[in-house]
């Protein structure tokens, strides 16, 4: 008996700290979540490392060329920011485990020896105590579905971080499209106005030119010279952030973006959109989980006042006397000062809160569905008057001051000025292009998934 008795205390002291905190399960239902939101695969790196060891071929693709959704796949493999918030999955499952393991037992002991020359006759006795929490009973389920819901929302908040990251690489990405299409456009008009600045030099030896004309292609050079730095700049930038964003090596890596820079998409209905939203949005469903983890929190309260209530076995025996007894152990927190009101109260409050907090978020979702749909339709029809209207007659006035210049009827100002409006009004069509994309970025983050999977 006395065997089996060893043999049971040496089995609880070796496995009873053998619980496991493990997030396999959890991240396999994000990444399968943020494979059907942006059909995309996500990487969680548990190593600590400052960034990810891309072979060469891998490193030649960046250079031959990637498309957008290629950036925004190397970016949930690799993002720094991403993989550190991944660990607060981690935290949150250690919680969980944490909230679901019951409180160490408790065992107390007295020991009484004889003092000599005592006032009163003393003896040697000793007491103890073996007691348990059984307010667990009550109190660890509740928790535990807290800590449970709390993971849930962070489960929900990481899919957030994810279309947050999706919807910041895909803006830089056009970023950078945009750049170097306004690099391009000032390089071509100052290509040409120089060109024209040649002929204006020749002419002049012929006085066939006056001193105006070459001032003012002078002027021309140099605000398309301040516009290629100004692209440049920005150009330069641009790749930098991209980089960042990727978790690429500044200097290692080159970047080469092959996207079409003008490209243009049917939006869906707006009443189809908002449904779409309201069904794959993770704020919701965080709106949602935060009630319920609420609901959980004011019963968890109520439950905590007998919050530390314990039951056990009390020993005493004097060994002076003929003396020993067992019997039972007993000792509560009596809520007489501190009933847990507050607390309760406080729940409470907080469920009220998350309620009013999902219809805040219903509002918001559909007033930037309605904002990026209103602003793609406007942008939508401006890039149309351009492309079928702006630019196809300044195409036609270049033409028409480039012949009558070459035949004299007319000064190089004509052919100069009709250059620079062609290329403010391509500037503008470049930036309008700019604001769609980046419209359009927006609305994809406003509905939690991609626009091309959305049913018309």
């Amino acid at each position: 008996m006395k065997i089996q008795y060893y043999f049971f205390i040496i089995f609880i002291c070796i496995f009873s700290g053998c619980t496991k905190v493990k997030i396999d399960k959890e991240f396999s239902r994000i990444k399968k979540s943020a494979q059907k939101l942006t059909d995309l695969d996500v990487t969680y790196e548990q190593s600590v490392c400052n960034r990810f060891d891309l072979d060469q071929g891998y490193k030649d693709q960046l250079a031959h060329g990637i498309t957008r959704s290629e950036a925004v796949g190397i970016a949930l493999k690799n993002n720094p920011e991403l993989q550190a918030y991944f660990d607060n999955l981690g935290v949150a499952k250690a919680d969980l485990v944490e909230a679901g393991l019951y409180t160490n037992p408790r065992v107390e002991s007295v020991f009484v020896f004889p003092i000599k020359k005592a006032l009163v006759e003393s003896r040697t006795e000793i007491e103890a105590a073996a007691s348990f929490r059984i307010s667990d009973l009550w109190v660890v389920p509740l928790t535990k579905k807290v800590a449970a819901d709390l993971l849930e929302v962070m489960t929900l908040k990481i899919l957030s971080k994810i279309l947050d990251i999706v919807k910041e690489v895909s803006m830089v990405y056009d970023d950078c499209l945009y750049s170097q299409e306004l690099l391009k456009n000032a390089n071509d008009s100052l290509k040409q106005v120089k060109a024209f600045k040649n002929e204006l030099s020749y002419r002049k030896n012929y006085g066939y030119t006056s001193d105006f004309e070459e001032y003012i292609t002078d002027v021309s050079i140099g605000d398309f010279e301040l516009d290629r730095i100004d692209a440049q700049r920005h150009l330069t930038s641009s790749f930098i952030h991209l980089k960042k964003l990727l978790g690429l090596d500044q200097e290692e890596y080159r970047i080469v973006t092959i996207e079409d820079f003008y490209s243009t998409s049917q939006i869906p209905n707006v009443n189809v959109l908002e449904y779409t939203a309201l069904q794959n949005r993770p704020e919701i469903q965080v709106a949602q989980m935060k009630i319920k983890q609420y609901e959980h929190t004011v019963s968890l309260e109520k439950a905590s006042v007998w919050d530390d209530v314990n039951l056990g076995v009390a020993y005493s025996r004097d060994f002076e006397k003929p003396y020993r007894g067992i019997g039972a152990y007993l000792s509560l927190s009596i809520p007489i000062f501190n009933d847990n009101h507050a607390k309760i109260a406080r729940a409470e409050y907080l469920l009220r809160q998350s309620t009013k907090e999902l219809s805040a978020q219903l509002v918001k979702i559909k007033e930037e569905i309605h904002l990026h749909t209103s602003a793609l339709a406007a942008l939508q029809e401006e890039l149309s008057i351009f492309s079928n209207q702006l630019i196809p007659a300044h195409q036609k006035a270049m033409n028409w001051a480039d012949k009558y210049s070459a035949q004299m009827q007319v000064t190089m100002l004509v052919p100069i000025q009709a250059k620079i409006d062609f290329y403010r009004t391509r500037k503008r069509l470049i930036g309008t292009q700019r604001e769609y994309l980046s419209n359009y970025a927006q609305l994809e983050r406003a509905l939690g998934r991609k626009l091309i999977d959305v049913e018309k």
